[in-house]
């Protein structure tokens, strides 16, 4: 099981490096401030690390069965879910900068208005990839568990680890928006 996860692990590497350099320029072009598109990649590494050692232990412990492209699928979905709860979270909370409301009371409005958002998401994916167990081919049947609980403890850090890594980096001005909000009319 632990080779099997080796193997993956080597194969994903790249895969990985290329998604992370894609969304780290997606990320500085919407933000437009390199500390802000930084600390969304060290949260998204955060959350890929610590679901691939659930998911490893898990394995190891021959709970689940792992794939080359069970791991793969994790990982993708890891990054892809991780990142979009970090903008679902920093855009709430520069939406309530925009309105006028100070750190704090930005920061309520931001956890209070994506926390059910961010929870029912990550649900939803978990189940669906959980429904590839039932599949009839073997291939897809290995998929659905180290992927569900990959996006369960993603879940789990965007509803943890973000907001507070968004109460400390508010004290020190790191995720203040960048630009003025435009609307078109």
């Amino acid at each position: 099981v632990t080779d099997q996860f080796e193997v993956g692990s080597k194969g994903t590497w790249k895969t990985t490096l290329i998604t992370i350099g894609v969304i780290l320029m997606m990320l500085l072009w919407l933000y437009r401030r390199i500390t802000t598109a930084v600390l969304v990649i060290f949260m998204v590494m955060i959350e890929l690390t610590a679901s691939r050692g659930v998911v490893a232990v898990l394995a190891n412990a021959g709970i689940i069965k792992l794939s080359m492209y069970s791991t793969n699928l994790l990982t993708l979905l890891v990054i892809a879910a991780g990142t979009d709860y970090a903008i679902f979270l920093l855009g709430r909370f520069h939406e309530a900068r925009y309105g006028g409301q100070d750190r704090v009371t930005a920061f309520n409005t931001m956890y209070h208005g994506t926390a059910h958002i961010i929870l029912g998401s990550g649900l939803t994916i978990a189940g669906a990839v959980f429904c590839l167990t039932f599949a009839r081919l073997p291939y897809f049947q290995t998929l659905g568990v180290p992927a569900g609980i990959g996006v369960l403890v993603a879940v789990a850090a965007a509803l943890t680890l973000a907001p507070a890594m968004l109460a400390v980096g508010r004290h020190f001005g790191l995720f203040e928006p960048a630009r003025e909000l435009s609307t078109q009319g």
